[in-house]
């Protein structure tokens, strides 16, 4: 109830605004709805590298103790290594720091990891969401206030 009547308030004091200052208010929720499109991209981004992390621990499981492989020193370089346990693996947790886990462990790290960033990629879209009915509301207003002002200019 609190809720509905402090939109109705905010309807109230947006339709007391010009239409150059609701076009300014248009023009920053057009700059915050891109800033939630770049962070749920960057998150997304995240989850995918985090899935692709957890997808190649399971094929992690065919390597032997020994084996002759390219260990990747950036997104694309590789130098040759070889491969001195199958068990454990080196997890990046984040600002350089790395943790030698088991692989089941690892696995686990990363589905936790892929939940978090899909918790926060559903409240970012939810705000998202929201925000873009609010400027549909301003765009609205704007629209309703020039046929408003156009037809007063057409009386006269």
């Amino acid at each position: 109830m609190a809720n509905r009547n402090n939109q109705k308030q905010s309807a109230m004091q947006l339709a007391a605004l010009s239409i150059d200052q609701l076009k300014g208010i248009k023009d920053s929720m057009d700059q915050d709805i891109q800033a939630l499109q770049r962070a749920y991209e960057s998150l997304r981004g995240a989850r995918n590298r985090f899935g692709d992390s957890k997808t190649y621990l399971e094929g992690f499981k065919a390597y032997e103790k020994g084996q002759e492989m390219l260990v990747p020193v950036s997104s694309s370089l590789y130098v040759p290594g070889t491969l001195h346990e199958t068990d454990k693996v080196l997890v990046d947790v984040g600002t350089g720091y790395y943790i030698q886990q088991s692989v089941p462990r690892a696995q686990d790290f990363f589905n936790k990891r892929m939940g978090q960033m899909k918790e926060s990629m559903d409240q970012i879209a939810e705000a998202m969401s929201m925000k873009q009915r609010q400027q549909n509301t301003v765009i609205d207003l704007i629209k309703a206030k020039a046929q408003a002002q156009m037809q007063a200019q057409q009386q006269e």
